[in-house]
C-alpha cells in the first residue's frame, strides 16, 4: 500500500533589480567625531606699526617687553621743484632700515616705475596710494612726473608731509631750440620716422597702459599681507583682489563699509589675526578662497565684532582647513546672518563648528557645503537662550549640505534643498543653550539623508521636537537594523505630521539596507503623532497603517523612507491608462531619468502541501493592489508584471532580461534541488499605438536556469518607445503563469525558500 506522506512548506521569491542606466549616487564618508569646545574669543585692538613692531607670538604675551618707538620719516628737502614733462627724483630718509614705506601720490603726477633704482619696485594699492618696497634699508627714491604744471603734497605713512613743485618749461629763441643735423648722415624723413616718431609712439603706449593699470579709487590689488591689511585699512575701498597667496600676523582694522574680497583662488593666511565687522548692517562677501589660520587655536576667520550689528557675511567658493572656527563674533555677539550664495566650500580640518553664533545660516543660489569631520553650525555656551532659540538653518531648493563624521544642531531647520549628515554618532542633536522647541521643516523640494553608522539612535532629543514633512519631500533616516532613528529623553515630545506619495517602515531587527525590503509600505498616507517618541496617533488617513503603528512610536522604527514626485508610477497591467499603487513592490532608485524599469512584481508562490515522489507544480499568487486605505484589494487581482519605460530621444534599442541568481535555498543554505520557474502566457500592452518591443523568443513556455541570464524582449529601429507592460496572464489567467516546478526526487524540509532575481534593462545601440 503506498503511502502519501504531506508536509506544509513554503516558497517565495525575492527579486534586484539590475540597470545599467545612469543612477544617482549619494556619496559619503565616515569618521570618528571628536568632541566640541566651547571657548569665548577676546577682542582685539590694531595699531597704525604692528607690522614693525609686534613682539614674536610665542613670547608676546608672557613676557611684555616695552614697544619699540615708531620709525621716523623724513624728505631729503621738504620743497622738491621739477620741470613739467620731466623727471624729479623725492628722497624719502627713515632713521632705521625698513623693507615698505606708503606713499599718498596726487592723481596728476605720474610715478616713473621704469626709472626706479635697481632692487626697488612701487605696487599701486588705490589711485593714490603706493608702497615702495626695497631690501631693507634707510633711503627710498621715488621718481615722479607731472604733464601739469602745479604745486603737489607727497605724504609718507599718512603722517610726514612734502611737496613738489612742478613748473613749465622755459621758452627759448626758436633758433636755439633748432636741432643741428649733418645732412650728410640723416635725410630728413629718415631722422622723423627713426628718431622723433617712435619717441611719440612709445610715449603715448606708456600713457595708455598706465591708463589701463590704474583701477577705480574704490579696488584694490594686493599681492602681499602689507597690501592686503592696508586694503583692509582704507575705508575707500571695497573691492579687494587677491592676486597671490599671501601670509601675515599683524593685525587688521574693524571693517566699517560693505567689502568684497575676491580671492581668485588664492589662498590666505591670517595666521592669528580675524577679518572683523565692526558697524551695523554691513556686508562681507568673501569669493573664491581658501583660509587658513597657521597660528591660531581658537578663534575666528571671520567675525562681528558688536551686539545686534545685522551684519551679513556671503561666501561662495570659501574652502578652509584650520582649527578655528570660519564664521564666529567676538564675546557673545550674535546680531549677524551668514550666507553661502553659490558655488562649492568645502571645511574640515577642526573641531570647532564651521559657524558659530549666528543668527541665521542659508545656503543659496545652488550653493554646496561640504563639511568633513567638525560640526557645521552651533553656539558658544555664553549666549542667552533666547538667541539660541531663534537660530534658523536654510537650506534653498537646489542648494545642498553634506556633513560627514559629525552632527547637526540648530533650532529651525528648514529645508527646500538637499541635506546629507552621516555621522558614527547622533546626526541630529539639541543646540547648545536652546530651551525650547526644535524644528526641522522638509519642503516639498527637499531631499533629506540621516545615517548614524555605530549603534544608536538617529536623532537624540533632549529637546521637544516638531518634525514635517511635505508631500514630494525625499527622507530617509536610518539606523543600524539593532537601533532605533529616534530616541526622546524622559518627559520630552516629539510632533510628527508627514504627507507622503509613499512611506516605508523597517521594523526594529530586520535588515534595512537600501537592498532590504521594508516591513511595510503605504501609498498616500497622512497622519499626525506626538508624545514620547512620537508614540501617540493623532490622526491617519490609512487603517491599516493605524492599526500596525508601534506603540514606542518611532522608536520601534530602524529606518523610515518616504518618496517624492516620481515619474513612472506603476499602471494597471489590465488598464494601462489608470496608476495604481500595488502590494509587495520592490525597491526601485528614483530618478532614473528617461530609460528605466518602472516596477517589477516579485513572485509569492504562498504555503503548499508537498506530495512526496510527485513533480510538484505551484503558481505563483497574482500581484494584488492596495486601495486609498492601504488594504489589498482581494477581488481584483492582476497578473504579475514588468513596467518599463524608454522616452530617450535617440533610435536605440534595448533589451530587457532576468538572471535567477541561486537555486531556492533556506535560510541554512539547503536548496531546493532541480527546481524551476516558468514563465506562460506572455503579453505585451501599452496605453499608446507605439511599435511593440519583440520577445526574443516564441516559446510558450520560458524557463529560468538558475545562475544564467534568460533575454525577454528587445527593440531596434524606434521599436518599443514609451511605457510597455510585459504581463504574465490577463485576467483569467493572472494566477497559472508563474509556476515552479519541483521534481519528484527533490523533498523540502519544512521552512521557507528564497531565490533573488535580477531583471536588467539594457540599452542596445543601432548598428551604424
Amino acid at each position: 500500500m503506498n503511502r502519501r506522506l504531506q508536509k506544509s512548506w513554503v516558497l517565495s521569491s525575492m527579486l534586484l533589480l539590475g540597470m545599467n542606466a545612469t543612477l544617482p549616487v549619494v556619496h559619503t564618508v565616515f569618521a570618528e567625531t571628536t568632541p566640541e569646545t566651547q571657548q569665548v574669543e577676546a577682542e582685539e585692538l590694531t595699531s597704525p606699526y604692528d607690522n614693525l613692531l609686534e613682539a614674536p607670538a610665542d613670547s608676546a604675551e608672557e613676557n611684555p617687553q616695552p614697544r619699540e618707538e615708531a620709525p621716523t620719516f623724513s624728505f631729503e628737502h621738504k620743497e622738491m621743484r621739477g620741470t613739467v614733462g620731466k623727471t624729479t627724483e623725492v628722497v624719502i630718509q627713515v632713521d632705521r632700515g625698513i623693507e615698505q614705506v606708503q606713499v599718498t601720490i596726487p592723481e596728476a603726477v605720474i610715478v616713473q616705475l621704469e626709472e626706479f633704482p635697481d632692487g626697488m619696485e612701487a605696487s599701486q594699492i588705490t589711485e593714490t596710494q603706493w608702497w615702495l618696497s626695497a631690501k631693507e634699508q634707510t633711503t627710498f627714491i621715488l621718481p615722479l612726473t607731472s604733464e601739469t604744471a602745479g604745486s603737489y603734497t607727497i605724504v609718507v605713512e599718512d603722517e610726514v608731509e612734502g611737496s613738489v613743485v612742478f613748473e613749465e618749461p622755459l621758452v627759448e629763441p626758436e633758433t636755439e631750440e633748432e636741432p643741428t643735423i649733418d645732412s650728410g648722415t640723416f635725410e630728413e624723413e629718415d631722422f622723423v620716422e627713426d628718431t622723433a616718431t617712435p619717441e611719440v609712439q612709445e610715449d603715448e603706449e606708456s600713457k595708455e597702459q598706465e591708463a589701463e593699470e590704474i583701477t577705480p579709487a574704490t579696488t584694490s590689488n594686493v599681492s602681499t599681507w602689507a597690501q592686503f591689511r592696508t586694503a583692509i585699512n582704507t575705508n575707500s575701498v571695497t573691492v579687494i583682489n587677491v592676486l597671490a597667496d599671501i601670509s601675515g600676523n599683524t593685525s587688521l582694522n574693524d571693517i566699517t563699509r560693505n567689502l568684497t574680497i575676491n580671492g581668485n583662488g588664492f589662498t590666505i593666511n591670517t595666521q592669528s589675526r580675524n577679518i572683523q565687522i565692526g558697524s551695523g548692517n554691513r556686508i562681507l562677501r568673501v569669493n573664491d578662497v581658501t583660509f587658513i589660520n597657521s597660528l591660531a587655536s581658537s578663534a575666528s576667520q571671520i567675525r562681528s565684532r558688536y551686539q545686534n550689528t545685522g551684519a551679513t557675511i556671503r561666501l561662495s567658493n570659501v574652502n578652509y582647513n584650520s582649527s578655528c572656527r570660519l564664521v564666529g563674533s567676538a564675546a557673545n555677539y550674535t546680531g549677524f546672518h551668514v550666507v553661502f550664495d553659490g558655488g562649492v566650500s568645502r571645511m574640515s580640518g577642526g573641531v570647532e563648528s564651521v559657524v558659530m553664533s549666528a543668527n541665521s545660516v542659508t545656503l543659496t543660489n545652488n550653493a554646496q557645503v561640504i563639511v568633513q569631520n567638525r560640526p557645521f553650525y552651533n553656539n558658544v555656551g555664553t549666549i542667552t537662550a533666547a538667541h539660541a532659540n531663534s537660530q534658523i538653518l536654510q537650506i534653498d531648493e537646489g542648494s545642498k549640505l553634506s556633513i560627514n563624521g559629525s552632527y547637526l544642531g540648530v533650532a529651525t531647520t528648514l529645508i527646500d534643498g538637499d541635506l546629507l549628515v552621516t555621522n558614527a554618532g547622533s546626526v541630529i542633536v539639541g543646540g547648545t543653550m536652546q530651551t525650547g522647541v526644535q524644528r526641522i521643516t522638509i519642503g516639498s523640494t527637499a531631499s533629506v539623508n540621516l545615517r548614524r553608522t555605530s549603534s544608536g539612535p538617529v536623532l537624540t532629543t533632549n529637546l521637544d521636537k516638531q518634525i514635517t514633512v511635505a508631500n514630494g519631500a525625499e527622507l530617509n533616516i536610518s539606523a543600524l537594523s539593532d537601533s532605533s532613528i529616534l530616541s526622546d529623553a524622559a518627559n520630552r515630545t516629539t510632533q510628527f505630521i508627514l504627507d507622503a506619495r509613499r512611506f516605508s517602515v523597517w521594523n526594529r531587527g530586520i535588515e534595512n539596507d537600501d537592498d532590504s525590503p521594508p516591513s511595510n509600505s503605504f501609498r498616500n498616507l497622512q497622519f499626525r503623532a506626538e508624545g514620547n517618541n512620537a508614540s501617540v496617533l493623532n490622526s491617519a488617513n490609512n487603517n491599516a497603517f493605524a492599526s500596525i503603528y508601534p506603540q514606542q512610536g518611532l522608536a520601534g522604527y530602524s529606518r523610515i523612507r518616504t518618496e517624492g514626485k516620481r515619474v513612472g508610477s506603476p499602471l494597471d497591467p489590465l488598464d494601462p491608462d489608470k496608476e495604481v499603487d500595488p502590494d509587495n513592490p520592490p525597491a526601485i532608485p528614483e530618478n532614473q531619468g528617461d530609460f528605466r524599469i518602472d516596477f517589477v512584481s516579485q513572485f509569492s508562490f504562498g504555503s503548499q502541501e508537498r506530495k512526496i515522489f510527485e513533480e510538484g507544480r505551484y503558481t505563483a499568487l497574482p500581484q494584488y493592489i492596495l486601495d486609498e486605505n492601504g488594504d489589498i484589494l482581494e477581488e481584483e487581482p492582476k497578473p504579475n508584471y514588468v513596467q518599463i519605460t524608454d522616452n530617450r530621444a535617440d533610435a536605440d534599442g534595448w533589451q530587457l532580461s532576468v538572471t535567477q541568481k541561486e537555486q531556492f535555498e533556506t535560510e541554512t543554505g539547503s536548496q531546493l534541488s532541480g527546481a524551476s520557474i516558468q514563465l506562460k502566457n506572455r503579453q505585451l500592452v501599452a496605453n499608446h499605438e507605439g511599435e511593440k518591443p519583440r520577445e526574443v523568443t516564441t516559446d510558450e513556455v520560458i524557463t529560468l536556469e538558475p545562475g544564467e541570464k534568460q533575454p525577454l524582449l528587445t527593440s531596434a529601429n524606434g521599436e518599443g518607445k514609451g511605457t510597455w507592460i510585459y504581463r504574465f496572464g490577463d485576467g483569467t489567467s493572472s494566477d497559472q503563469s508563474v509556476v515552479l516546478v519541483v521534481p519528484k526526487e527533490t523533498i523540502p524540509e519544512i521552512t521557507t525558500y528564497r531565490t533573488q532575481l535580477i531583471w536588467e534593462l539594457s540599452a542596445v545601440p543601432i548598428n551604424e
